[in-house]
């Protein structure tokens, strides 16, 4: 029986490996969150060229920020600069199961979310408008 490593599944291109290439990464991140995949570099070796998505507005770029991070109860999500338009607010945990989701409005670059209901994890957080999409991961602890 041939014994099969995760990690040389996870350092595939995933636009050539497909699905398992996210799913042995899914497997990896819950034994170590701080391994780095370059896919650009690993892609190119498979003659797939991708470019780099830009989440800018204008000549501003755009940041999205978790405070406090890791958090218990509540987590502030910071977009700044203030967007132009309304945006979409998405937690999903390691599965991509979708557990909160909003709307923010153009005025407000900061929403509070209750998360004293969610399990212990990591969960990423996406906000989403016609210009932007941007993620970012956030560590829950108790």
């Amino acid at each position: 029986m041939q014994v099969i490593n995760p990690i040389s599944i996870a350092q595939q291109c995933p636009f050539a490996g497909g699905g398992v290439v996210y799913k042995a990464r899914d497997f990896l991140s819950r034994v170590n969150d701080s391994l780095v995949y370059y896919d650009d570099v690993v892609c190119l070796q498979y003659g797939i060229f991708r470019e780099a998505f830009t989440t800018d507005q204008g000549d501003e770029v755009i940041n999205l920020k978790l405070i406090p991070n890791p958090a218990s109860t509540t987590v502030d999500v910071i977009v700044y600069p203030t967007l132009e338009e309304s945006c979409r607010i998405t937690i999903s945990n390691t599965m991509g199961e979708v557990v909160y989701s909003a709307t923010g409005d153009n005025s407000v670059k900061l929403k509070t979310v209750d998360i004293s209901k969610f399990t212990n994890g990591i969960y990423v957080v996406s906000v989403r408008s016609n210009s932007i999409y941007k993620n970012a991961k956030l560590t829950i602890t108790r």
